[in-house]
């Protein structure tokens, strides 16, 4: 019995590191000690099975420039639903991320910093994921996100059909409704490719 309830303590002491951070997608391609992309994973925990993890993979990697993403229905402030129709013709920037996400909330000084500079040729659209209606209200307040924010909260369906691994994940969309390019972590990289293209 002793033994039982020492492989359980070891067992949730390892589900509660399993939401420190992970390199991004451009992570192969930086030097070595760089560190980018650090994301915050779903804690062991909360995972979901394991065929839907597959999915989510197996989608992620479908998210390559050219893609043609889903589209979406969720609930702005406003309570009214958008969907990603409802950006049509423009670039836009979707950011997966959540109040409890340490690297979301670090990465908001620099995404307002952008969203100033380049507001007029690209919409930012923060999804919320994982949080209460009340936590996502409260965090927008609080954080001042002055771009267009909709709530998806615990819904899996979003998440799955974009294979959201960790958080952020920020994806760019071309006003055709295709992938230019994703990131899955804070990664500088998303920030030089606006440049890229809007400078």
């Amino acid at each position: 019995m002793k033994r039982i309830f020492i492989y359980a303590m070891a067992a949730a002491a390892l589900m509660m590191t399993a939401s420190c951070g992970n390199r991004g997608k451009k992570a192969d391609e930086a030097k070595a000690g760089e560190t980018i992309g650090m994301t915050d994973l779903v804690p062991a925990a909360a995972a979901a099975p394991v065929d839907t993890v597959a999915l989510k993979k197996q989608n992620w990697e479908k998210v390559v420039p050219g893609y043609q993403v889903p589209d979406f229905r969720l609930k702005n402030l406003d309570g009214e639903y958008m969907t990603l129709e409802s950006f049509k013709g423009k670039y836009v920037l979707l950011d997966f991320w959540g109040t409890w996400c340490r690297w979301c909330i670090k990465g908001i000084p620099e995404m307002k910093e952008y969203y100033a500079k380049y507001r007029d040729r690209i919409e930012f659209v923060g999804i919320d994921c994982r949080d209460t209606e009340e936590a996502w209200r409260e965090g927008v307040k609080k954080h001042e996100l002055p771009w267009v924010n909709l709530y998806n909260g615990h819904d899996q369906e979003i998440v799955i059909e974009y294979g959201i691994q960790g958080y952020p994940t920020k994806i760019i969309v071309g006003p055709d409704g295709k992938v230019v390019e994703a990131f899955l972590g804070e990664d500088p990289a998303m920030y030089e490719k606006l440049d890229e293209m809007f400078r």
